[in-house]
């Protein structure tokens, strides 16, 4: 499930739950690097893969937990 020290690849981009950094690019890849706090990370939390996640009326397919 989603928690602190997730990668949690969406449908929607890569989300690193971890401390707020913001937008970051590693190997060619776009991160989003939220603290577990942030609400997007709060709505993601407990998550697993297969799930729907809907925040501000977006909806976040998880894909992957890395």
């Amino acid at each position: 499930t989603v928690q602190a020290g997730s990668v949690v690849v969406t449908d929607r981009g890569i989300f690193f739950i971890a401390i707020s950094l913001g937008r970051i690019e590693h190997n060619g890849r776009i991160y989003f690097v939220i603290a577990p706090g942030a609400p997007l990370a709060l709505a993601l939390s407990r998550a697993k893969v297969g799930d729907t996640v809907t925040f501000n009326a977006q909806r976040y397919l998880i894909k992957e937990l890395i």
